[in-house]
């Protein structure tokens, strides 16, 4: 299908969907009576025109001499009774001078529907609520602007004509934010730094500046008069009252500060929305602070010896490693005064093998990148007393580690307890921290964990994961240092046992280890899809049909189709452009820049059963979205139960628990709206039940088999 056509068959489709337009028949008992003048004037129709400025500029520089671009102008009713548009004309000649080519430069495309036509009340119960008629640009060669008038005749008893100017500019503002990025350094906790950005113009058109968007609440953006961010109670967000003007080649000032509230590094994006064409879903300025400087990074960060035979030495060793942009300097590294004495340091692996630890005075300088090491001694002096479950009660302590690094002063716990035996200690490491974004491979290691007779010779790995997950460890449960994906939104808890030389396990001491990850989305909008299948005896197996297949849709307000439900309006599904499903997992729906990260993606698409199928979207636009499943086959295995859960960022918005589904249903989950700020989730249709139709096979894919 040419692309050009793409739009207007999609339009004739629709309004074929939603039946005949136009004035009704009063004899055949439907729709609005006609409108006289006094049932107008009783409860009058209002026409209101999308632009609401009743201007529609097109920029001709967007558009290549001799090709074409349409806008749209949209028709509404905000009235009381049903809007009758009769007649639409456009008025347009050639400007002195100029020529247009073989089709005039403005025109109006004739519409899919014929006039008269109907537009129902915005918000009402009927449809058509709106009537779109399309402008077609076609660019000449000489670059001087046009000008049309676009007049629509209606019904309106008080605007029988409402007319919309169209015109075309050449040249384009051009926003540069100056410095292109905000490094503040380290700041110190309860500290602030602050930095001025120009806002510079280098186009050859005035400037407007409309608002500023902040992610993070450590920034604050000010300018004149207006204030974001700074405190967990400010707005992040803001469309200005009266915009920045900036001509051409001139700037203007804004000052952003950082408010330091801890350590913890701040990489966050200031959003400038502006009418720069370039820019249309806003300017992305980095900031960034607490990232540079002398970093640093204890491992382990908690010592745990487990249970020691009376009388006997255990060693283990901590690393020390300067991780930032400069040498970490070591002032101090001591058992504080109220440690269990069973606990001492070995000073003799430090640089020069000292027999006392590094000073102010007597520092130790890391470089970039390297480490230092020290060994913490536990010398249990006697059997530890057990508590109530018979499990000892561990005698403590604390490293304490002074440096120059932003972190100052690091506390690292330590444990140990005296036994008669003793048993193997597992230890758990997991590469990629206690806190992960959905479909992060974890790299689990146990190879830390030790025996005070012989070498560990078997690892036992369990995990208590959210409900749906269907994953195990790769390449099994018993190898040392497994994988695990982590696909659905939750708390992991893993645990792991482990077996000595002798044929002890560490659970026999109470020595397993256990460690938690919190995997959440870090997106504006993030939506799961899991199911089981109670008719697959093994939904953890996988390839080509060995499982059922369940796909996620996430549609864009634009998605239109046949009304295969059967409610009068074109369903979104499948729609090649502004459906993102399986077939379209990355569709480009708003700024044409690959860099904006405002595009959903499908990020895992499941055809064997059980899920998750994760869809992301980190820079939604202002509009509704709708989520579905739709049971594509079931492969021979027969009914699903499955859940949607709708999240922004780490926010629980939404969640549909437990819907039963038979092959081909398509499951309308909820209809997703995002604020600004915030997501607003609404379940699809109306009553208790969930909006499901069945048999949904578009015309243009097949179910599987």
């Amino acid at each position: 299908m040419p692309q050009a056509l793409a739009p207007l068959l999609k339009i004739a489709l629709a309004m074929t969907l939603l039946g005949p337009l136009g004035c009704p028949d009063p004899d055949e008992g439907t729709g609005p009576p006609p409108c006289t003048d006094s049932f107008c004037l009783d409860k009058p129709p209002k026409i209101e025109i999308e632009p609401s400025s009743k201007i529609l500029t097109i920029l001709e520089n967007e558009v290549e001499i001799g090709s074409s671009v349409d806008r749209a102008i949209r028709v509404i009713n905000t009235g009381e009774s049903a809007l009758s548009v009769n007649k639409v004309t456009l008025s347009y000649s050639p400007p002195a001078g100029g020529i247009d080519g073989g089709a005039p430069a403005l025109q109006l495309l004739e519409p899919v529907f014929s006039l008269p036509t109907t537009v129902h009340i915005k918000d009402g119960a009927d449809y058509p609520q709106g009537a779109e008629f399309q402008i077609r640009f076609t660019r000449p060669q000489d670059g001087i602007p046009r000008t049309a008038t676009l007049s629509i005749e209606s019904n309106d008893p008080f605007t029988r004509t409402e007319t919309v100017t169209i015109r075309t500019e050449s040249g384009a503002p051009r926003l540069l934010a100056q410095p292109g990025e905000l490094d503040f350094g380290l700041v110190t906790k309860d500290g602030s730094a602050d930095s001025e950005v120009q806002l510079l113009n280098t186009g050859t058109r005035t400037l407007s500046v409309s608002g500023f968007k902040v992610n993070d609440v450590r920034f604050k953006v000010e300018g004149p008069g207006f204030e974001i961010g700074g405190s967990p109670e400010a707005d992040l967000s803001i469309d200005l009252p009266e915009a920045i003007v900036v001509p051409s080649g001139e700037s203007r000032p804004i000052t952003v500060t950082f408010l330091s509230d801890s350590p913890s590094p701040a990489d966050a994006i200031l959003t400038i929305f502006s009418d720069d064409p370039d820019s249309a879903d806003g300017y992305l300025l980095p900031l960034i602070a607490n990232k540079n400087g002398p970093c640093i990074v204890v491992f382990p960060r908690e010592v745990e010896f487990g249970g020691k035979a009376v009388g006997s030495q255990a060693t283990i060793s901590l690393d020390i490693t300067s991780c930032g942009t400069e040498p970490l300097v070591v002032e101090g590294l001591n058992i504080s005064d109220d440690s269990s004495p069973d606990f001492t340091l070995d000073y003799s692996p430090l640089p020069g093998a000292p027999s006392v630890g590094p000073t102010k005075q007597s520092p130790i300088s890391i470089p970039v990148n390297e480490k230092i090491t020290v060994d913490v001694i536990f010398t249990p002096d006697e059997v530890n007393p057990k508590d109530a479950e018979n499990d000892a009660i561990p005698d403590e302590g604390t490293l304490i580690i002074d440096s120059n690094a932003l972190e100052n002063r690091v506390e690292v716990p330590l444990t140990g307890a005296g036994a008669d035996s003793e048993c193997p200690q597992a230890v758990i490491d997991i590469e990629e921290g206690e806190e992960v974004i959905p479909q992060t491979v974890l790299h689990l290691d146990g190879t830390q964990s030790f025996a005070p007779f012989g070498p560990i010779t078997n690892y036992d790995w369990s995990v208590e994961a959210p409900d749906g997950n269907v994953e195990t460890f790769v390449p099994t449960a018993t190898d040392p240092q497994p994988i695990f994906n982590t696909n659905i939104v939750g708390v992991y808890t893993f645990s792991l046992r482990v077996r000595d030389s002798t044929g002890t396990w560490s659970t026999s001491c109470g020595q397993d280890a256990t460690r938690q990850v919190l995997v959440q989305p870090n997106e504006a909008i993030h939506v799961e899809l899991t199911w089981n299948t109670p008719g697959d005896p093994d939904e953890t197996d996988s390839g080509e049909a060995k499982g059922t297949d369940l796909d996620l849709h996430f549609t864009h307000p634009a998605a239109t189709g046949p009304d295969l439900d059967g409610d009068n309006l074109p369903d979104p599904w499948f729609d090649e452009d502004y459906d993102c499903f399986w077939h379209n997992t990355s569709p480009n729906w708003a700024s044409f820049d690959p860099s904006a990260n405002d595009d959903p993606s499908l990020d895992r698409d499941d055809t064997d059963g059980g899920g998750p199928e994760n869809l992301n979207l980190a820079v939604p636009e202002q509009v509704t979205y709708r989520v579905a499943a739709h049971y594509w086959s079931d492969h021979g295995f027969g009914p699903v139960v499955a859940t949607v859960k709708i999240f922004s960022y780490a926010q629980l918005k939404y969640e549909a628990k437990d819907v039963t589904l038979n092959e081909r249903d398509m499951w309308c989950v909820a209809n997703a709206t995002w604020l600004g700020t915030d997501l607003e989730v609404e379940k699809c249709g109306q009553g208790a039940g969930e909006h499901i139709t069945p048999q949904y096979v578009n015309p243009f894919f097949f179910a599987g088999d």
